[in-house]
């Protein structure tokens, strides 16, 4: 990757190119998670942080979302992993929110999948060809009560494992609850994409059992890049 890296540098250097378009393109990708900086300049550092490129989760604040599903076979299984989240977001009267996700993960791999480096098994996590074992990781926003969930990176960390033979689909639900998530009447979430070849399809529905709202009650998106939704209630 440094060598990959090294030699594009070297080409602009002596090319002619658009400025303007490649900026423009490194945007999305910072947004689409794709292209991650670190500097070991503190001042440098900041400047990466405000900007959304150091891979940080709580780079906008702590009210964050952020789904990974994370591959436990050594293997490439993740180019036939597909991934879709729906979240069911409510607010009672107290302001406390519940946000409960249903996490699909389907393995799209044949059965008679070939080479062995891509598909396995690895005969540590896997047996058989095609198999994909994974980590479905969801970070809550901060001070998200879940049941036996993990303080990690600034939010709240819930996990299952998938298994799922080639073809196969599984369905996961995780939730939790932020208890005084509304703030000065105004409530918003902050959903951080996992880069990958395949978007992750998101979908969310809100209630607020109580109050009187403005914002979407409904949404749909594709996880390309950093998206926030904005609520505001009253009583």
């Amino acid at each position: 990757m440094a060598a990959v890296a090294s030699a594009a540098v070297r080409k602009m250097k002596h090319h002619h190119f658009d400025l303007a378009y490649l900026v423009d393109q490194l945007a999305k990708a910072v947004r689409g998670r794709h292209l991650l900086v670190w500097s070991s300049f503190p001042s440098l550092e900041a400047a990466i942080t405000r900007f959304g490129a150091s891979g940080s989760l709580t780079a906008l604040g702590p009210s964050e979302i952020h789904l990974a599903v994370e591959s436990a076979v050594a293997a490439k299984l993740d180019w036939y992993i597909r991934t879709s989240v729906s979240y069911a977001i409510s607010v009672d009267q107290n302001g406390a929110a519940t946000i409960q996700a249903t996490i699909v993960v389907k393995n799209t791999a044949p059965k008679d999948c070939t080479p062995h480096y891509v598909c396995g098994p690895d005969h540590i996590n896997s047996s058989v060809r095609g198999q994909y074992v994974g980590r479905v990781d969801l970070w809550f926003p901060q001070h998200a009560i879940v049941p036996g969930g993990l303080s990690e990176s600034g939010l709240t960390l819930d996990r299952w494992v998938v298994d799922l033979l080639p073809g196969r689909s599984a369905t996961v639900l995780l939730a939790a609850v932020v208890p005084h998530a509304v703030h000065d009447g105004r409530y918003s979430l902050t959903f951080v994409p996992q880069s990958g070849l395949v978007p992750q399809a998101c979908s969310l529905t809100f209630t607020a059992s109580g109050w009187s709202t403005s914002g979407p009650s409904q949404a749909s998106w594709l996880g390309t890049q950093t998206t926030t939704y904005s609520w505001q209630l009253s009583h």
